[in-house]
């Protein structure tokens, strides 16, 4: 397991405080507004290649599937494990003082395209877990994504899952790390923690 370290300071680990644990929606929070997002997402896809493969990623809504169903389970090198009321999110921003979270729903297509027909070569449905954690005492905030497919066919399921951090603001990225993964096997997870 790997925890979020800035340079001489001590590991982030999520802080339990005793009192205000208690998980709550973001003021405004609503399952309207979750629609309302979803809708307003777009599909984005890459330009096909000169044979004709592409692929696109849309936010589909939130999926009732849990992300820890039928058998998933975290990664072993998952950075720390959200906690349960994580899972309840579904689509809402869910946190505590120092701890938030949201689970979404992402579709991955697959597609080919020859003399203008476009057919479809697969598809994966993914549940994406955001979780951020600090602790009052320390200055330091980690993030940590988690992907899981858990249906899908095709083409789609022989994908990767990788990524980079950005920031904005007056945040200062420490450390990052999402090396590509595959997306098989179903229902398990694919963490981008903190080193």
């Amino acid at each position: 397991m790997t925890t979020g370290e800035a340079p001489g300071q001590p590991p982030v680990v999520p802080e339990v405080t005793p009192g205000s644990d208690q998980a709550e929606a973001k003021p405004a929070s609503s399952d309207t507004a979750v629609q309302t997002a979803v809708a307003d997402s777009s599909e984005t896809c890459t330009t096909p290649t000169e044979d004709g493969h592409a692929a696109c990623m849309s936010i589909t809504a939130p999926s009732s599937q849990s992300p820890y169903a039928n058998g998933a389970s975290a990664a072993p090198d998952a950075g720390v494990d959200p906690p349960q009321w994580c899972e309840d999110s579904q689509g809402k921003v869910v946190g505590t003082r120092t701890q938030v979270c949201q689970v979404g729903s992402l579709t991955y297509t697959t597609y080919r395209t020859v003399n203008g027909q476009r057919t479809t070569t697969g598809q994966a449905n993914m549940i994406v877990i955001n979780y951020s954690y600090g602790d009052t005492g320390l200055p330091t905030i980690a993030h940590q994504i988690e992907v899981s497919a858990y249906g899908g066919w095709g083409d789609a399921l022989n994908a990767s899952v990788d990524g980079q951090a950005t920031l904005t603001g007056a945040c200062k990225r420490d450390s990052h790390s999402f090396p590509s993964k595959p997306l098989k096997p179903l229902r398990s997870f694919s963490v981008a923690a903190p080193e």
